[in-house]
């Protein structure tokens, strides 16, 4: 859920993680398993405000966007582009935008788009969520093919790339559709430093950041991972982490490449009597331990 929340660092730093778990449990509460193939929004749903309704859509729309660059496009690493504008530069040429790809009609000019995916190599992705609650909205899909297809180039490098997604929520299951269109007239250069960009992306777990010096480890399979617990003392044994050797390059203030992230290819999802996780391709790890007495976890005292 946190790919559609802007400055997430600084609220992270302001508001805790807290935050995010709020987001988190207001938006899956209003959305259900049909006999566990897929997903569609609860009765309960439609009776929200509609300001509420439209928030709830929009954080779908992101997540659904950034599971299909992940596991259908490779990316390694999806984010949002507002968390990184004070390193990412948008250098607009000269030229008078003309989409290429016309399905509709749209009076909106056409904006930066939502999210970059960077995969192995260094390939890459433009994309942009559209989520609605209330039917597929032509012009807003338009919009969004538009968004895309301004972007020329990131670091100089033609993007792999470039998804416009609009998911209606309205049916039963969501229907997803993506555009990956191109233009004559491509006139946005995006240029930014990828090691700061990672370094970014991953500051959530440095520990001065965090104002922190304790953290767990767990081995699970051929990886070790940081962990920080989510919950007080008293709650579930909730924890959110990331691959020990980002963790570690993190807080040594070592540089951080594509090439040096692990290579989990796709997500893993586990559940049992133990434990309940999932890791997502840029090695951060969301983990439930049911059993905390059948899991060897070392808390560090301090980090050297």
């Amino acid at each position: 859920m946190t790919i559609g929340y802007p400055k997430l660092y600084n609220a992270i730093s302001q508001l805790g993680l807290g935050r995010f778990l709020e987001l988190y449990f207001r938006t899956r509460n209003y959305v259900e398993y049909n006999n566990a193939n897929y997903l569609k929004l609860k009765r309960s749903f439609f009776t929200l405000d509609p300001s509420e309704q439209k928030s709830i859509s929009y954080f779908i729309g992101q997540s659904l966007t950034k599971l299909f660059a992940e596991k259908k496009l490779g990316c390694i690493l999806v984010d949002n582009i507002n968390n990184h504008k004070t390193l990412i530069r948008f250098i607009t040429g000269s030229a008078t935008f003309t989409p290429k790809v016309k399905l509709y009609s749209t009076t909106k000019n056409p904006r930066e788009p939502d999210l970059l995916g960077i995969s192995r190599g260094s390939e890459y992705h433009i994309l942009e969520a559209k989520g609605y609650s209330s039917g597929f909205k032509a012009a807003e899909f338009q919009h969004a093919i538009n968004q895309v297809s301004k972007v020329n180039t990131v670091n100089s490098k033609i993007p792999l790339t470039k998804s416009a997604c609009f998911f209606d929520l309205s049916t039963s299951p969501f229907v997803g559709t993506i555009v990956d269109p191109d233009s004559d007239d491509k006139n946005l250069e995006i240029v930014f430093e990828e090691n700061l960009f990672l370094e970014e992306y991953y500051s959530i777990f440095n520990l001065k950041f965090l104002n922190r010096k304790t953290f767990w480890t767990i081995q699970l399979g051929f990886f070790e991972f940081a962990l920080f617990r989510v919950f007080p003392p008293h709650q579930p044994f909730i924890y959110y982490g990331v691959e020990f050797s980002i963790f570690e390059k993190i807080n040594r203030r070592k540089t951080l490449t594509i090439s040096d992230l692990p290579k989990i290819v796709e997500f893993e999802n586990r559940s049992d009597e133990k434990l309940n996780y999932s890791i997502g391709p840029d090695g951060i790890i969301f983990l439930e331990i049911r059993n905390p007495l059948r899991m060897k976890l070392v808390r560090a005292t301090k980090w050297v």
